[in-house]
Formats: structure tokens, sequence, C-alpha cells
């Protein structure tokens, strides 16, 4: 069990990890969006400070959830981010809503493994 959990650990933060690098080295195409969403994201884009901010916190939550030792504060760096994206998918781009729940559950395991570690802080 402990495998399949560190498998998915690892696969989640390589996708986190490649989506914080894509916000700062488009390596990768935008899907296609509906009107509405090409409209907020665009007002994103604008700010200036919002994209760089949330790829610095995918890269670093990325490479943290890499190393088993602080996957957990990987995970709750990237909670609020996760929440944001699901937010975003929910009222602009709905076809990607599962994908971004999906991802959501996948932080939330992280988190729920490693419960004990968050107890302790707390």
């Amino acid at each position: 069990m402990k495998t399949v959990y560190n498998v998915i650990r690892v696969v989640f933060a390589l996708f986190i990890l490649v989506a914080g690098i894509n916000k700062f080295t488009p390596i990768l195409p935008d899907p296609p969006m509906p009107d509405r969403a090409v409209e907020v994201f665009t007002a994103f884009s604008k700010l200036g400070w919002l994209l760089p901010l949330v790829g610095v916190a995918e890269v670093v939550a990325g490479l943290l959830l890499l190393t088993r030792r602080y996957a957990v504060l990987g995970a709750l760096i990237l909670l609020p981010v996760m929440v944001g994206i699901l937010l975003f998918n929910s009222n602009h781009f709905p076809a990607q809503l599962p994908m971004a729940a999906a991802l959501l559950a996948i932080n939330l395991l992280v988190l729920l493994v490693d419960k004990e570690k968050i107890a302790a802080v707390v």
C-alpha cells in the first residue's frame, strides 16, 4: 500500500512541478478554454504577480512532494492553490472540473496519510 501511495505522490509531484515550470517557461500548450475563462485568465496575467506567485508555489510544493520527509509541507503549500484551481474551474471551465477535483483529492490524500505530522504542529 505504501508503494502505491509513493507512486501517486511522486507522479502528482511531477505533474505539479511541470505545471509550475510552465508558468515561467511555456513548455505545454494551453488547453482550449471558453471565452469567459480566457477573459479571467488574461486578467490574472495582467496583474503581473499572481501567476508567478502560483508558479513559485507549485515548483516549491512539487519539489517538497518529491521528498518523503517534506511531502506534507508541500501539500500544505499547495492546498490553497488547488482550492483556487477547483473554484476557477467550477465557475469558468467546467470541462476541467474532474481533473481539478482529482488533483485536490490527491493533495488531501497526502495530508491524510501523514496527519500525525500535522497534529504534532497544531
